[in-house]
């Protein structure tokens, strides 16, 4: 009797390196079978540096986000695991990082006696303007995405679900709304580019 051939860790690699010239032409199922892959260990790791879940959630996504921006040029010279692992500690540094700088600046306005959300002039005309402006454009932008998708990001967006409650919502799983999100958020930034 023959037993099954257990697979290898240089077996996974070799599968992941045979994604990568799919993912660089911009293959969906190329680049949904990466993030399958890796997204829980990716989210277990954000999550064990800072604590929440949403922090968490928007690290590993945001790190899958610049990966499928960049795709033409992607190259993990060290493996699609150890890129992915480093970038996902470098993006939540730089939140930790960011949140101290959040919690100086709150010491220092309660010191003075202002609240660090007070503003010292109303929001002019221009500003309401603009943010109407944006405010559409996400929408006409998420009006083009596929309608699964587009039910993915008005969950979160408009309704402010988390991943979990949408999925909960929409009868998916979670992975999938995971993937539905990553994907909303890549092509929704690509078609506001003229707000940044």
């Amino acid at each position: 009797m023959t037993l099954p051939r257990l697979r290898t860790l240089t077996d996974r690699e070799s599968e992941e390196r045979a994604l990568l010239p799919r993912v660089r032409a911009g293959d969906d199922t190329a680049f949904e079978a990466v993030f399958v892959a890796h997204y829980p260990s990716l989210y277990a790791f954000a999550y064990r540096q800072l604590g929440t879940r949403e922090a968490a959630e928007d690290v590993v996504h945001s790190v899958f986000r610049a990966v499928w921006e960049r795709r033409s040029s992607w190259e993990p010279t060290a493996g699609i695991e150890a890129y992915l692992i480093g970038a996902t500690k470098n993006a939540a540094r730089n939140v930790l990082r960011h949140a101290g700088t959040v919690e100086r600046v709150s010491e220092q306005c309660a010191g003075r006696g202002v609240s660090p959300g007070m503003s010292q002039r109303a929001v002019d005309a221009d500003e309401a303007l603009a943010a109407a402006e944006l405010t559409a454009a996400i929408l006409d932008a998420a009006s083009l995405l596929a309608p699964r998708c587009r039910e993915v990001f008005l969950h979160r967006w408009r309704d402010g679900l988390t991943v979990k409650e949408t999925a909960r919502a929409m009868g998916i799983t979670i992975k999938t709304a995971e993937m539905h999100w990553t994907r909303a958020l890549v092509q929704i930034r690509e078609r506001l580019k003229r707000f940044r």
